[in-house]
């Protein structure tokens, strides 16, 4: 199926059990308007497979709303630039399991802007070696309230990690 050739209205209306069936090929032939144009149902049915066909930067085009509806395993099929190029808003939308499931090269990846915008939920849901992943730009934009939400092991190991970094 040439997905490339459908309008963001017709890709909107494709029913969820044809796109859990694309090929990580004609989601790469999407557009940034036919990728925005995916619903929340849609983007949860898309296979990880499917989502490594995004090309760098494309997760950004699917709307915050419609990242919400990614699930841990589809998150984490996502290249790291792909997680980079996030607004603070869908990093925000990915919910506490989710960013509890990117990579230390993600964590380290997120701008300190993204790094601000998480949720106390989010900054708790970090495992110490994300904690440690961040870099000090990010620690430095926390607030007192996420700052107060790292546990003491992640506190232990940012502070070992900034070490080594310096």
């Amino acid at each position: 199926m040439a997905l490339s050739s459908f309008t963001p209205a017709q890709i909107a209306a494709l029913p969820t059990s044809t796109i859990a069936s694309v090929a990580s090929s004609d989601v790469a032939s999407l557009g940034t308007r036919q990728i925005a144009a995916l619903t929340s149902a849609q983007v949860a049915a898309l296979t990880t497979a499917a989502l490594q066909g995004l090309s760098t930067g494309d997760a950004a085009a699917i709307s915050t709303q419609a990242l919400a509806g990614l699930g841990t395993a589809q998150l984490v099929a996502l290249p790291s630039a792909d997680v980079d190029a996030l607004t603070t808003a869908q990093i925000v939308a990915l919910g506490t399991a989710n960013v509890a499931s990117l990579s230390t090269d993600e964590v380290q990846g997120l701008s300190t802007a993204q790094a601000k915008a998480l949720t106390t939920a989010e900054v708790a849901a970090l495992t110490t070696a994300e904690a440690a992943a961040l870099t000090t730009g990010q620690v430095q934009g926390l607030s007192t309230a996420q700052a107060k939400a790292l546990t003491t092991a992640e506190v232990a190991a940012l502070t070992t990690a900034e070490r080594r970094r310096h």
